[in-house]
Formats: C-alpha cells, structure tokens, sequence
C-alpha cells in the first residue's frame, strides 16, 4: 500500500472509467483532472496509485507510476510479452502492418511471439510458408487453433506470469485465443465479412474499448514513433557515412605513413649498399651517398618525432594561465636567424600581452611549425608578420607571409595529415607534411579553431584561440 492509497494495476479503461486490481479486488475509478492538464491517461497495464471511496469498490486513480515501456498499438504499458496473432487461413496476413506492430514492440525493448491461428483450416505448406517469415527474428512461433485447442497448453505456458498484449488485424481470432486462455472472459467475437474482410465488429469494440480522447492521443502517440523512426534511421544513415569517412581516413593515413617511411628508407638502403661495394675508393659517390644518408636519416627522425608528437597530443593535460602574444613574440624572434638564412626577415606586431589558458609548450610548438612553415613556403626576400591580436573573446594569433598561395580547396586539405600541395618541394624542404596536423591538434586542445586563406599573393595562417576572460576585461589585460 502506498503512503497516498492503494497501488494496483489497470486491468481494464471504457469511456473514462478505469478498472484497478489492488489487493485482490477490482476499483471502478476516475482519473484526477491533472492528468488530462498533463496530457496524460492511464493505460491498461500501468501501475497506479488509487484512493478509494470510502466502503466503496470506486475511486479516483491520483498517480501513475514509472513505465517500462509504453505500446501505442494497442495502446497498453508495462508489458512483458507482444503477443502478433496472425490467421494461417483467411484473412491473409498484412505483412506490412506486422512489420510495424513487432517495430513499434521493439522499440520499447518488449519480448514478441508470433502466434498462428486457424492451423486447422489451413495446410502444413501454407503454415510452414508463413511462419519461416517470422522464425529469422528468434521469437517464438506458435501454430495455433482456438477452435481444436492446438497449441493452447503451449500458448498459456508462455503466458503464464507476464503481462501480455494481444495485437493483429481484425478476424484472426485474437479473441477467440483470449476466450480459449480464459473462457470467463467471455469476449464478443465475430466471423469474416466477405465484403470488408474484417471482423463484423471489430469496428465497433475498438471505439468502445477506446474513448475519444484517447484515441487522438492513440493517433499523436503513433505519429510521433513513426517520425522517432524516421529520425533514428536518418541518424544511423549518417553515422555509417561518418564511419567509413573514418575508415577510408585511417586507411588513407596508413598509406601515407608507410609511404612516407619507405621513401627515406629506400634511398638510405640504396646508398649504403653502394658504400659498400665501392668502399672510400670512389671519394665523390662516397661523399654523395653519405650526405644522402644524413639527409634522409634527419628527415626520418623528424617524421618519427612528428608522429610521436600527434599521439601526445591525445593525453591532453591540465591548461594553465599563460600569455599567447608573449609566446609568439618570443618564437618569431628565436627564428629570426633562420628566416635570414632563407633570405627573409621577421616582424612581431599587435598585442603586447593576450592571456589565455593552455600549455605554453603547445602554444610554442604551434607558433614554431607556423612560422617555420612561412619560412619555407614563402617568398624569398620578402618579409614575415607575426600578429598578436584579439577579436571580442578570442585572441587571434596570424601569421602571414607572401608566396604562391593555395586554392580554396587545397585550403580544406592543408590541415589533413601528409598533405602537401608541392609534394616534390616539400621533401626537398625535409617537410613530412605533419606540422600543420600537429598544428590543428593543438589548437582544439585548447577549444580553439584555425584556418588558412590565401588571396592576392600573401597566405595567412590564423589561429583564435578562448581569452582568459579572469585576466582579460573590456578589451585590454585585466
């Protein structure tokens, strides 16, 4: 008993009365005009709490208690067992209308049987043809006759226990099933209509066994699990084409990696079997080939370091007060003698302090591989910017430079591990095509978003990463 009443089960719901079991006696109850506000009725098989009239078997149903799972067709909760009752005769089955019933059982994790009635008037063949439909799901499929009693005592053990939900189209003999479980029940049936071939009255328990109100919620309820469906499968649609873009990725990376790898490899191999059949005699070949070694060997290690890096990455770690502007200032002017032996110079401007949080070995990383790459790629003699700003509550790290430029596609691609738009200048250059990856990486590490565009001869690279908003108040350092 519940501290509010009694607690029971709705056995029955006709023209807003719904009839409660509660310690072995049946209420003849009302629900509360709350739930009608709430958009909610009790439903055969929810668990309510009751509060009985005084000496009386009537009431008022006050609560409804947790579902398990909700059928809209019939509409019923709680359930253990969805019982599909098909005719292996007449009439023939509505596979369709199946295939919803035992979706809509599957959706509220309900256990299905398949239930065929009117075996006796139907062959083995047709019997076997309708049933291999079904048996592929791994539910039961009972053949049945509520006429002879067929299958009955097999029918009732699968019963026994659970609350069941009896579901079909009309005139295959769910009642029939229900009055050969429970001949108390006593249920009205009806034979085959030749003209409509439906039950002669089905039509008419269905409105007695469905008030108004609840059949318009009956037909919301049904609509919206057809959208719900509409919208998982759109949903499942996508997730598979996520997933093979990540297959196809993983594989295009592994490409690129083995690739990668032999290349070096393969020219270090090459020269060193030279070196050993022609020794120091040959003291050019020697030379080249030990040059060629040395190249490729650094090229490697650098790769390999690149990769480590990229995997690093991934281990995340704790972000903490620093200040951005400084770090790149400081980067741009520990590469300025680099830039000079590339015939280049470079040129800090904008902000003298941006705080954010992050970890400043990142964010110097970052501006190393950015500025290292403007040195590379960019116009010889020309100088390079590095500019420290700040847009509403993002500081703005840019780097630009004057050079050959990408496309708006090559854009897309140039954060993409091992894409480089000049592939043959990028390993005379010793570039692997990781530093811009690593760069991407870094930046959403610290919740923030970079982006290449390259228009009227100058590329900028330019990076917007969350101000420390602790430090930093209207616009200036705090």
């Amino acid at each position: 008993m519940s501290n509010h009443g009694l607690t029971g089960t709705v056995v029955r719901g006709v023209g807003g009365f719904y009839y409660v079991h509660a310690q072995g006696q049946v209420y003849e109850c009302r629900a509360r005009g709350r739930f009608r506000l709430d958009e909610i009725s009790p439903l055969v098989g929810d668990q309510v709490v009751i509060a009985p009239d005084e000496g009386k078997t009537t009431g008022f149903v006050t609560e409804i208690l947790p579902r398990k799972n909700l059928l809209t067709r019939p509409p019923c909760a709680n359930v253990d067992r969805f019982v599909l009752v098909l005719s292996a005769h007449l009439p023939k089955a509505d596979l369709l209308l199946a295939d919803k019933l035992l979706l809509q059982a599957a959706l509220q994790k309900v256990e299905p049987m398949i239930c065929l009635n009117k075996c006796d008037l139907a062959s083995p063949d047709e019997i076997d043809a309708l049933a291999k439909d079904f048996r592929a799901l791994g539910a039961p499929v009972l053949a049945l006759s509520a006429k002879t009693g067929q299958g009955m005592s097999e029918l009732a053990g699968q019963l026994a226990g659970k609350i069941s939900c009896f579901a079909g189209q009309s005139a295959v003999g769910k009642s029939s099933l229900l009055n050969a479980l429970a001949p108390q029940l006593a249920l009205e049936t009806g034979g085959l209509s030749k003209k409509t071939a439906r039950g002669r009255h089905a039509r008419k328990r269905r409105r007695a066994a469905v008030p108004r109100d609840e059949a318009s919620e009956l037909s919301q309820n049904y609509d919206t699990m057809l959208r719900t469906v509409g919208e998982q499968f759109t949903r499942i649609q996508e997730d598979r084409v996520r997933i093979l873009q990540l297959l196809d990725s993983r594989q295009a990376f592994y490409n690129n990696v083995t690739h990668e790898l032999k290349t070096p490899l393969t020219t270090i191999q090459g020269y060193a079997q030279l070196l050993e059949q022609a020794g120091a005699a040959d003291g050019e070949l020697f030379s080249r080939g030990l040059a060629h070694i040395q190249h490729e060997s650094a090229r490697l290690h650098r790769m390999v370091i690149q990769l480590l890096e990229m995997s690093d990455i991934d281990r995340g770690g704790s972000l903490e007060p620093m200040d951005a502007a400084a770090v790149l200032r400081s980067v741009a002017q520990s590469m300025a003698l680099k830039a000079v032996r590339y015939g280049c110079a470079i040129r800090f401007d904008g902000e003298q302090s941006l705080p954010i949080l992050g970890r400043e070995e990142r964010v110097r990383q970052l501006c190393i591989n950015l500025i290292d790459n403007a040195i590379k790629y960019g116009a010889p003699g020309e100088t390079i910017w590095a500019v420290a700003d700040h847009s509403g509550s993002r500081a703005s790290l840019r780097v630009i430079n004057r050079g050959e430029g990408f496309t708006d596609e090559e854009a897309e691609r140039l954060f993409e591990p091992f894409y480089r738009v000049d592939k043959e200048h990028s390993r005379e250059m010793g570039s692997a095509g990781l530093g811009l990856s690593i760069c991407k990486k870094i930046v959403e590490e610290h919740g923030g978003a970079i982006r290449a565009r390259s228009r009227g001869g100058y590329t900028v690279f330019e990076v917007r990463l969350p101000l420390d908003k602790a430090k930093w108040e209207g616009g200036a350092p705090a």
